[in-house]
């Protein structure tokens, strides 16, 4: 899914696309998706899919971000074969965090804390009974920072996209003009700085200390 369209990018710069710049400005909304992407270190599409961590026996468990609850959460043996499945649940085998809600219920989450429950028991199964080691996790969730593209994302892939459909034919991004609106810049970070996006896009990235 991309985060603006040909549409939105003639609506903002109040320009007419056409032809082949039509056709190169598909390419250039994906790579401007990539550069948000990793720019900010997440996706703002939600993608449910599995994915596999390591496990060294810890009790926090820290994954990539999703939102809403992981639709399973499954411990592996080394043939791949399903050890053990979790429920999650305060009174069951885990809880997910960062503890924060929001109305829709879809805050971003990436860390797994297994329980009390989980962690011991009765019986001590997580010491006995689940295996550690590569791929030892498998998590199915719906992966990335929201379900639907943030506003503003949309508003800066729209410029972004915009700006770039107009590079020069040397094919070096140098300056712009659309509608209005001008530029100079020398890369596609370059150009988000030139239009003052980086800091709408610095509010999403995730500081590690």
């Amino acid at each position: 899914m991309s985060y603006t369209t040909e549409a939105k990018v003639e609506n903002m710069f109040g320009v007419d696309i056409t032809g082949g710049k039509s056709t190169a400005l598909i390419d250039i909304i994906a790579a401007v998706k990539t550069f948000i992407d990793r720019y900010c270190g997440k996706t703002f599409e939600a993608v449910s899919e599995a994915r596999y961590y390591d496990w060294c026996g810890e009790r926090r468990i820290v994954v990539d971000s999703f939102v809403g609850n992981p639709t399973a959460l499954e411990f592996l043996n080394p043939d791949g074969s399903v050890a053990r499945t979790l429920t999650i649940g305060a009174d069951e085998d885990y809880i997910i965090a960062p503890y924060n809600s929001d109305s829709s219920g879809l805050a971003e989450k990436y860390e797994i804390i297994l329980t009390n429950k989980g962690w011991s028991g009765n019986t001590g199964w997580f010491y006995a009974g689940l295996p550690t080691g590569i791929k030892a996790i498998k998590l199915t969730a719906s992966f990335g920072a929201s379900t639907s593209v943030p506003a503003d994302i949309q508003l800066v892939a729209t410029k972004l996209a915009g700006l770039l459909s107009q590079e020069n034919a040397d094919g070096i991004l140098k300056s712009i003009t659309l509608g209005d609106y001008s530029a100079t810049y020398d890369s596609i970070e370059g150009a988000a700085r030139a239009m003052g996006v980086t800091e709408i896009l610095d509010s999403y990235r995730d500081i590690t200390i």
